[in-house]
């Protein structure tokens, strides 16, 4: 079984929409965990949908934001199962339905395959309204990419405990790539022998690169 790290801080609308349709739609194929830290209203959202989740500060060693420091303690506690595939994923992202099917084929070499990362396509939904108007993979398709050329950036990160090479899979101690912005997701990329791109299409929903150093976008409201 996959352990879902879904990592969200203050963003319980977004939160809401996503995970109260991927939870009808991983099957048995995925376990999935909130990861927020103490006192946040998306504890309340785990709660509602009965999904488990673990707190921990949304905080590098140096005090900026970075929600890979979450992950990270979630990865070295004890309450899930190591000798499993773990997928980190961002609250913004809603799979098609049937997913845990049409990622079943995968599933031998995903727990198998020693040093692979393994991601899915993400294509961009601007209209929150028409969120249920694209539930297959096929029908996600007719919306336009958000990265101009897919790799397995850390909207969905998957690989097996084992393959990461060091205690911490996101290091404390980013590079700062040629625009100046902090990549975490990036960096972690360099610790894998092959990426594995699955063609599945996925939906993000809100504006991209907005609260990558916490939030500032504006609440949802869908009524």
């Amino acid at each position: 079984m996959i352990t879902l790290a879904i990592q969200s801080k203050n963003m319980d609308d977004i939160l809401d929409i996503t995970l109260s349709r991927n939870i009808k739609r991983i099957g048995n194929l995925f376990s999935p965990w909130v990861i927020t830290e103490e006192g946040m209203p998306e504890i309340e959202v785990a709660k509602k949908y009965n999904v488990p989740y673990f707190c921990h500060p949304f905080k590098s060693p140096k005090g900026n934001f970075m929600k890979e420091a979450a992950f990270n303690a979630f990865f070295n506690s004890n309450i899930y199962d190591k000798t499993q595939p773990i997928c980190s994923l961002d609250n913004d992202i809603i799979f098609p339905t049937n997913m845990g099917d049409i990622i079943n084929p995968f599933i031998e070499q995903i727990n198998t395959e020693e040093g692979a990362l393994w991601g899915i396509l993400r294509r961009q939904l601007d209209d929150i309204k028409k969120v249920d108007n694209y539930n297959t993979s096929e029908s996600i398709r007719e919306l336009k990419f958000v990265d101009v050329m897919p790799q397995v950036w850390g909207y969905f990160q998957m690989f097996l405990p084992k393959s990461i090479g060091r205690k911490n899979p996101y290091n404390e101690f980013y590079e700062i790539n040629k625009e100046g912005r902090l990549n975490p997701d990036g960096e972690i990329r360099l610790n894998f022998r092959v990426e594995r791109m699955m063609k599945i299409n996925s939906i993000h929903i809100g504006k991209t690169e907005q609260n990558w150093f916490g939030r500032v976008s504006e609440r949802i409201i869908t009524n």
